[in-house]
């Protein structure tokens, strides 16, 4: 690698990931093992319905599984990688889960009515109970007005026009149809010196991008999953493009097994 070539990579190596798929808990290291892991711990969300009794136990469970993945659950670092709601698809993980830099605290419990439409439109009727944490009790909103990219659509109604949802987050003795978080997760990690960004020509020091791609269980990105975000460098896209074929990661996972993910990178300055 020619010197020029040799610092332009060392520019565009890896700056910071995000995943996307909604990301909990305190992450073991590489390889450990998780034998005593008990999935119900996972934080919970419980949905019941003011809706007919034959609409509301497969109705319900389906709310509350789409809240948990539309739910832009909180982060302090995501709004760093400019460009990222911009994804257009993502890969649901098997479980929700946190932001790999925020996880629940015991307070974290809140109560949420909000009415689902027919068609999908909702309307917030009252945030009950907040946990006293800002962070955690303004992000509940955006399960309605902001979700998450990529996140999937309310269920149809089907035997009314509308219905009252009533959400429980973080009590696990709430009553109704219950959805977990992953009771243990790790991120994606990219194996050392498996990936550089190598451009055909000089770039500005400032030249940056952002991407997602979808890391896939085996450690793999999938290339069709690439999606550029934002960049100011065609020759810069170009290059990561290349880069991500020949990657290799450590998946993340998801209660203790590799699971695929979308990720969120931003390259450059």
């Amino acid at each position: 690698m020619n010197p020029r070539m040799d610092r332009d990579a060392k520019l565009t190596r890896v700056v910071a990931m995000v995943g996307l798929g909604i990301l909990i808990g305190v992450f073991p290291l590489a390889g450990q093992e998780c034998s005593g892991l008990d999935p119900e711990s996972g934080y919970p969300i419980a949905v019941t319905l003011e809706a007919s009794e034959a609409e509301e136990g497969i109705l319900a469970a389906s709310v509350a599984r789409v809240a948990a993945y539309r739910w832009r659950v909180p982060s302090r670092r995501r709004n760093a990688h400019r460009g990222w709601e911009q994804v257009r698809e993502r890969i649901l993980p098997p479980e929700p889960r946190w932001a790999d830099d925020w996880e629940p605290e015991e307070r974290h419990r809140a109560v949420m009515r909000f009415v689902l439409f027919r068609g999908g439109d909702t309307r917030l009727l009252e945030v009950e109970s907040s946990s006293g944490d800002d962070r955690f009790d303004e992000s509940l909103e955006t399960i309605l007005e902001e979700p998450m990219p990529g996140g999937p659509d309310w269920p149809e109604l089907a035997a009314s026009d509308s219905v009252v949802v009533i959400m429980r987050f973080g009590d696990p003795r709430a009553a109704g149809a219950l959805v977990r978080f992953a009771a243990e997760q790790t991120p994606v990690e990219l194996n050392r010196n498996s990936m550089w960004v190598q451009p055909r020509r000089q770039l500005p020091r400032s030249a940056s991008a952002t991407v997602k791609y979808d890391v896939l269980a085996g450690g793999l990105v999938e290339p069709r999953s690439i999606e550029v975000l934002r960049s100011d460098s065609p020759d810069l896209t170009d290059a990561i493009v290349d880069a991500l074929r020949m990657a290799r990661f450590q998946p993340a996972t998801s209660n203790c097994r590799p699971i695929s993910q979308s990720v969120v990178q931003t390259f450059g300055n």
